[in-house]
């Protein structure tokens, strides 16, 4: 007897294969929905072997708790962290009853407690049933900063955790080493939220490790992206509004040399431990090339940090640092703008150098060294911006010159405004 695919057998199983062949990939299943299969072997007289049996079940984890927060009572005993409802897998499928999951789907809400946001030990506090969107915590010492994630998990145990919250509002975006993270500040943490973003939805910030591709000196990349629930679209163009935002990167010492993730030697500039403060810089993917923002070293924590407002792709990498103000003329990101207001080329920003914290200004004068506009703060530590305007209208176009100050420092040069 020959059979052929899509024939229904009397046990009221599918034929889904029958030809020559040592492995099949089936197609077109449903998660959380369990697949048994038999495999036989046919003989030239079309009779066939006793079948092997096996079965599948695909499953994905639920998509990680948007609209998490911390709310602390006046006098610092209690804090209560709530999320949102979870209604997806991680992939962005919905579940098959979004509003009453299946165990497989969603079953428990774990919640756990750290001191710090880089913290090796989180305690698991409890577990809240799928149904209960909210955990009540007794603060064992008011004067201390506690931070929470909620994990979503499954009857099957896969889970997949939230950004962080801490006591005092603010946000984290954590990679899985443990300490590269992007910190949202409470005036900006609301942003997150459907009511207060163009989305519409709540968003969550992951933090994703990359590889560091062809670099050599890089030592660690990630790339921080919005993500739209309960969809897991990523939103390519969301920006804060302001420059509060903090990435911190860590990095590793093995005998006594810094080493990329998972303790790989840099294949390019060596540094040592001791050297990591004038030999380490923070980059940041502009959609065309990775530009300087430098950063700030904590040797103590073997982290570098930079102030931003800019989501997408970091990378620490090594490189030579004065022990001053420095300003390199490559880091200017526009030499010519265009301020029209369609956001492109509107804006010249000048990134430098700056390990002491020095105070700097900027200003932008005319060729005739008539002054023309201040400089103001940029989009990320130790930067400043021009956008061509004076006294908020569009200048006329051609040949400016900038100059910034900063340790008895000055560094002048022009720049274009083309309209």
């Amino acid at each position: 007897m020959a059979f052929y695919p899509g024939q229904m057998l009397n046990d009221g199983s599918i034929v889904r294969f029958n030809g020559k062949a040592n492995s099949f990939t089936d197609s077109g299943l449903t998660l959380d929905i369990p697949y048994y299969y038999h495999v036989y072997n046919q003989y030239n007289n079309l009779t066939y072997s006793i079948s092997v049996s096996t079965s599948v079940f695909l499953d994905l984890p639920p998509l990680a708790p948007a609209g998490l927060a911390a709310a602390v009572n006046a006098d610092r005993t209690q804090a209560v962290i709530s999320w949102s409802n979870v209604t997806s897998n991680s992939d962005g499928s919905s579940f098959l009853a979004p509003s009453s999951p299946q165990a497989v789907e969603l079953v428990q809400y774990r919640v756990d407690r750290a001191t710090t946001a880089a913290s090796a030990t989180w305690v698991a506090l409890a577990t809240v049933p799928a149904a209960s969107l909210s955990y009540t915590d007794s603060l064992p010492d008011p004067d201390q900063t506690y931070f929470y994630r909620v994990s979503a998990i499954d009857s099957l145990g896969t889970q997949e955790t939230a950004m962080a919250v801490d006591t005092e509002q603010r946000r984290f975006a954590i990679a899985s080493d443990g300490v590269t993270r992007l910190q949202i500040p409470k005036e900006l943490g609301g942003e997150l939220l459907a009511a207060a973003n163009a989305q519409g939805k709540d968003l969550i910030i992951r933090a994703v490790e990359e590889p560091a591709g062809d670099v050599p000196t890089a030592v660690k990349s990630v790339r921080f992206e919005a993500v739209i629930t309960p969809d897991n679209t990523v939103v390519t163009d969301f920006q804060f509004d302001r420059p509060e935002l903090s990435v911190v990167m860590g990095y590793e010492v093995a005998g006594g040399q810094v080493v990329a993730s998972g303790g790989r030697r840099v294949p390019g500039v060596s540094v040592s431990a001791a050297e990591a403060p004038q030999g380490l810089g923070m980059y940041w993917h502009n959609g065309d090339k990775y530009v300087k923002l430098y950063g700030s070293v904590n040797p103590a924590d073997q982290t570098v940090s930079v102030r931003t407002s800019m989501m997408g792709s970091y990378q620490l990498r090594t490189l030579y640092r004065d022990s001053g103000v420095s300003f390199d003329i490559s880091n200017l990101n526009h030499k010519a703008i265009t301020p029209n207001g369609d956001g492109l080329n509107d804006t010249s920003v000048f990134t430098f150098d700056n390990p002491r914290d020095s105070a700097f200004s900027g200003k932008i004068y005319d060729l005739s060294g008539a002054f023309v506009a201040d400089m103001t703060p940029g989009p990320v530590s130790n930067s400043l911006q021009w956008n061509g305007r004076a006294g908020g209208r569009a200048v006329a176009s051609g040949v400016y010159a900038y100059q910034i100050k900063a340790e008895n420092k000055v560094f002048n040069g022009t720049l274009m405004v083309i309209k």
